[in-house]
């Protein structure tokens, strides 16, 4: 079931945000599974993880995806090519600076 209040949409590539319920739904089920809260210990750990793997490393884009994307650039890249290109990252501080874009 879809919230009531869906985020805004994208301004200069609304095209590429979700358009059906089933998008909108598959969204939402990706906030569900990659906005995770790290504590500021945690946040530090898993980067500090991330720097020590190689780039070709098989955990290195598994566990990048996990550390919250910057509300910035999260932002940005929102406007620059819609919701759907933000999907899989981690949007909690975007969604606390930005509660109605994500």
């Amino acid at each position: 079931m879809l919230p009531k209040k869906l985020p805004k949409p994208s301004e200069w590539c609304p095209e590429n945000d979700p358009q059906t319920e089933e998008e909108w739904e598959e969204y939402f089920e990706c906030r569900k599974k990659h906005d995770i809260d790290f504590s500021a210990e945690e946040r530090k750990k898993l980067r500090r993880t991330v720097l020590s793997l190689g780039w070709r490393h098989p955990k290195f884009l598994e566990l990048g995806d996990m550390m919250p994307e910057d509300p910035e650039m999260a932002m940005a890249v929102k406007r620059l090519r819609g919701l759907k290109a933000v999907m899989h990252l981690n949007l909690c501080d975007s969604k606390k600076k930005y509660p109605e874009e994500f």
